[in-house]
């Protein structure tokens, strides 16, 4: 089509709901990388060649990130598997607050 390209409207289109003064765009045309309200997995990860002391802890994110997609990609299964979900991680949260002495956020 003339009006986009794979999903991402073209700059005559912008100048257009630009000039119509358009306040609303649809979901599909924003692109992830273009959202600051995503939080992507690469963004806490400190490389370690810069400094060997954070070699632990990049191997540490790198399994807590593993493990994280493998039990969320499990508890979509069905309506019970995501409720035991909630509440294991609801429980280990509240385990790792008290070990850390913080206040819930939840």
């Amino acid at each position: 089509q003339v009006i986009e390209f794979r999903d991402i409207l073209c700059r005559h289109i912008i100048k257009i709901i630009e000039f119509e003064e358009v306040n609303v765009i649809p979901e599909r045309y924003i692109l992830s990388r273009w959202r600051k309200d995503i939080v992507r997995p690469y963004e806490d990860i400190r490389v370690s060649y810069y400094d060997p002391e954070e070699f632990d802890r990049v191997k540490r994110v790198r399994e807590l990130s593993q493990r994280h997609c493998y039990l969320s990609s499990l508890a979509l299964y069905s309506d019970e598997t995501f409720l035991m979900y909630k509440e294991a991680t609801d429980n280990f949260r509240a385990m790792l607050e008290e070990a850390l002495g913080i206040e819930s956020r939840w």
